[in-house]
């Protein structure tokens, strides 16, 4: 479109979300955020109420928009969601193929 947004026709298909590769950091996305966060106290800061949280304090001075930071939350909100789902499918095959190998050997076990 000519303001640079895209239209995308995907019949059937419900719900887009973003994985990040292993390894990756969710950072990269949001470059100044990224740089930001060198300064912060913990090297495993999660940037939401950490003390010593450089991210924290650039959005509290004015020198982070606000609205970048919450889309960042925002992201990290919908990938742990989508990390649970992941491993809950996961959980769940394992539980179905141990009920099919059970009902298989009952049906051996029984058979007339």
């Amino acid at each position: 479109m000519p303001n640079g947004s895209l239209i995308i026709d995907t019949p059937g298909m419900r719900e887009f979300g973003l994985t990040f590769e292993q390894g990756s950091e969710p950072d990269e996305l949001f470059p100044f955020l990224k740089q930001t966060s060198a300064a912060c106290r913990f090297s495993d800061c999660k940037h939401v109420s950490e003390t010593g949280c450089a991210v924290l304090e650039a959005v509290k001075s004015g020198s982070l928009d606000v609205d970048v930071y919450n889309s960042y939350l925002k992201l990290m909100k919908e990938q742990r969601r989508f990390e649970v789902k992941a491993g809950d499918q996961k959980r769940m095959g394992k539980q179905f193929g141990k009920m099919i190998r059970e009902a298989n050997n009952y049906r051996k076990k029984y058979k007339f």
